[in-house]
């Protein structure tokens, strides 16, 4: 025989009047599937009927018409019962000092946590900025080294050809009228205009 005992129950709800037969864990199951499903929709329908009657009541569309009037009463209890006026007032004087003291230790205990924080965030920026500086260092380095050789290079092209130019100029290759700047410009035009003038003497 089968270890799982089988239960019958009637089924005869489904119109066929028949008999089914389920073993146990599968019939609980079913129950507490049930169950659990008829309390869900139990609390949704509560919950929503006591969300729709909340929002129907005055107090909670304007609690400070209800307020105003306990507050007005507390005032008028506090000015004409002197015990209570006094009983506050003995029982703020007599706790100034503890809560002065409760105050400083509040300020000294976030103080010192803000502290301890700072130092810890310090200490992890730190760590992260020496590690952004290893990645840096060296790319700075191959960098100012890549810029120093551009340099380098730029300045000797410049030397070589100045003097390339200044040779050429004194060996009457290029004219003066050729040259790259203003000046040198200016005294080849002047040179030829000089030398134009010659010529028409010279011929005369």
């Amino acid at each position: 025989m089968s270890e799982e005992r089988s239960y019958i129950y009637d089924n005869s709800g489904r119109g066929d009047g028949g008999y089914n037969i389920m073993p146990e864990p599968e019939r609980v199951e079913e129950r507490s599937y049930d169950t659990t499903r008829k309390a869900v929709h139990i609390a949704s329908d509560v919950s929503s009927k006591v969300s729709s009657k909340i929002a129907h009541v005055h107090i909670f569309q304007n609690p400070r018409e209800y307020i105003k009037p306990v507050l007005n009463g507390v005032q008028y209890i506090w000015n004409n019962f002197p015990p209570l006026s006094w009983f506050g007032y003995g029982a703020l004087v007599l706790n100034a000092i503890p809560l002065a003291i409760f105050g400083g230790f509040l300020l000294g205990t976030t103080t010192l946590v803000l502290s301890i924080a700072g130092v810890g965030v310090f200490l992890a920026e730190g760590f992260f900025f020496g590690l952004g500086l290893i990645f840096l260092v060296p790319v700075g380095i191959v960098m100012c080294f890549a810029a120093l050789s551009t340099a380098f290079f730029t300045t000797f092209g410049y030397c070589a050809f100045r003097a390339l130019r200044f040779i050429l100029s004194n060996l009457g290759i290029i004219a003066g009228e050729v040259a790259m700047d203003a000046n040198a410009a200016i005294k080849g035009a002047k040179k030829a205009l000089e030398d134009e003038g010659y010529r028409r003497e010279s011929s005369q």
